[in-house]
């Protein structure tokens, strides 16, 4: 037999008389936002600094890379270089617009960009090495 009373306590309807259990209320959008910002706000300087760790790791590189080539400059020549122009006019380094361009001389490598500011013209100063001051 059918009870209708029994079919009413069970299959409960909202107050529009739409089904129950279609989306969530406002208050639960509302808390999962508030959940998302908070892990993106605690996310976030970790970010910054892992990307200033690689940028720095970057640099080392660079760095190592013209001590190699001073180094073996200064061993050829019995002198240091007065510049780095010298030391790509004499084919120690190679200047390219592009740091990470393939080069015709395999033995020269190319003029390191700085990973913070994108050059190898230039050398500005970051707001890190102006804390350092």
């Amino acid at each position: 037999m059918h009870n209708p009373s029994l079919h009413h306590a069970t299959c409960r309807r909202d107050a529009r008389g739409g089904r129950p259990g279609r989306g969530f209320s406002l208050l639960e959008m509302m808390m999962a936002i508030t959940v998302i910002l908070i892990l993106a706000s605690i996310s976030t300087p970790f970010y910054r600094t892992a990307v200033i760790r690689g940028r720095e790791a970057v640099l080392r590189g660079h760095l190592f890379t013209l001590r190699s080539v001073i180094d073996e400059f200064s061993r050829d020549l019995g002198r240091a270089p007065l510049s780095l122009d010298e030391i790509v006019e004499k084919g120690y380094l190679k200047k390219s617009r592009r740091g990470n361009r393939r080069l015709t001389d395999a033995s020269a490598l190319p003029l390191p960009t700085d990973p913070f500011t994108g050059s190898n013209e230039t050398c500005a100063e970051t707001k890190e090495a102006r804390r350092f001051r």
